[in-house]
């Protein structure tokens, strides 16, 4: 079992050198996120994508989303599985300010998942299902790091979540997602 272990995590390695060199030569940019959010409930969130520079300052791109919820301490607890798929455009505003020299990048940002939730109601031992679009816009910045490397953070309101959900006070607070992009 441990030399199997050895043996993936250097393939790992090697994938991950071979796919960084290529990248060099490529306008393909790959990242995304994952985060753990430990209180009274678990919300684990894995959230890779990849993207292609049109133009030095304009990408476009694909992502995945798959995010595990499991709420213990409320009247209702449940578990709940979501996975989607979706795109996004980043538009790197920091270009405006050419007579600036910043070390980070300013960027605006969109992007538009579509979601398909199971959710498991411990208490009353029944399943839900459910779909949801949701179409983020807001901006962030990146700090690079290394030759083709950085970190991100972006800080989106989730614009179909405002406009349907008018008297619900969670629509209007903002989603902020932090990753690497390689």
């Amino acid at each position: 079992m441990k030399l199997y272990r050895l043996t993936l995590l250097a393939c790992l390695l090697v994938v991950s050198f071979t796919g960084l060199k290529a990248q060099e030569q490529s306008r393909f940019v790959y990242g995304g996120g994952v985060s753990i959010a430990i209180s009274d409930y678990l919300d684990i969130d894995i959230s890779p994508r990849v993207g292609y520079k049109l133009t030095p300052d304009f990408t476009v791109g694909l992502l995945a989303k798959y995010e595990y919820l499991d709420y213990d301490n409320t009247s209702e607890p449940y578990k709940a599985n979501i996975y989607g798929g979706g795109a996004y455009a980043q538009y790197n505003v920091s270009s405006l300010f050419a007579n600036q020299s910043l070390p980070f990048n300013i960027y605006a940002h969109t992007e538009y998942q579509y979601l398909y939730s199971k959710i498991d109601w411990k208490r009353d031992n029944y399943s839900n299902y459910d779909t949801r679009n949701r179409w983020f816009v807001g901006g962030g910045f990146s700090v690079p790091f290394g030759v083709k490397s950085s970190f991100y953070t972006t800080i989106m309101y989730d614009i179909l979540a405002v406009i349907e959900n008018k008297g619900d006070e969670y629509s209007n607070k903002p989603v902020i997602s932090v990753g690497v992009q390689f």
